[in-house]
């Protein structure tokens, strides 16, 4: 009685081995025996695990301020690379197939827009958005962030394409981690 709810949100990218993420997809087509099919070669995706999606959330819940949006700094790959670790690491070698993006589709995906860029803050491993304040007419329209803590954002955003980059074998190391991949790779042994 008496407390005082907070809303914040978080946003991130894919998580691997959750629901809609690709590399089950991917598995599933291999033990199928067909080809892995990619929309295009130089689409770009971000990644984390379900323990840093958890992390993100904690950090949410103890650091959140109202109506802030969260984002944790996270790795991106090409779809391509993606496709090329998942079948290394189950010697699979069947050609990849590009089958080209479906309408709607973006190429890149951004966690923080041009936009919202003036009104990030950098935390270490996240950033936080701070909200528009209502009533004010624009260049003036924002919660005041403090100039030491701006995050160091792209003109274009935070996204994808100009995030971290894993490479094909970082991206095999990674899969390789993951307990879901050490449990189909044992399955494939029997």
């Amino acid at each position: 009685g008496g407390g005082k709810t907070i809303v914040c949100a978080t946003r991130y990218g894919n998580v691997l081995y959750t629901l809609g993420s690709v590399v089950p997809y991917f598995i599933e087509r291999i033990k199928q025996g067909k080809s892995l099919t990619v929309t295009d070669p130089k689409m770009t995706r971000f990644f984390m695990t379900i323990e840093e999606s958890f992390d993100l959330v904690l950090f949410a819940l103890t650091s959140g301020k109202p109506g802030e949006i969260y984002v944790r700094k996270a790795s991106a790959t090409t779809v391509a690379d993606l496709a090329a670790a998942v079948a290394e690491i189950f010697s699979y070698d069947k050609p990849i197939e590009y089958i080209g993006m479906r309408p709607g589709e973006k190429l890149d995906e951004f966690l923080i827009s041009c936009e919202e860029r003036s009104r990030a803050i950098d935390h270490g491993d996240y950033f936080s958005i701070t909200p528009e304040k209502l009533g004010h007419e624009y260049p003036n329209a924002y919660f005041e962030v403090d100039g030491s803590k701006k995050a160091e954002i792209s003109e274009d955003g935070y996204g994808s394409e100009n995030t971290t980059r894993l490479n094909k074998d970082e991206v095999k190391n990674l899969l390789l981690s993951l307990p879901e991949v050490q449990a189909e790779l044992s399955d494939g042994a029997q």
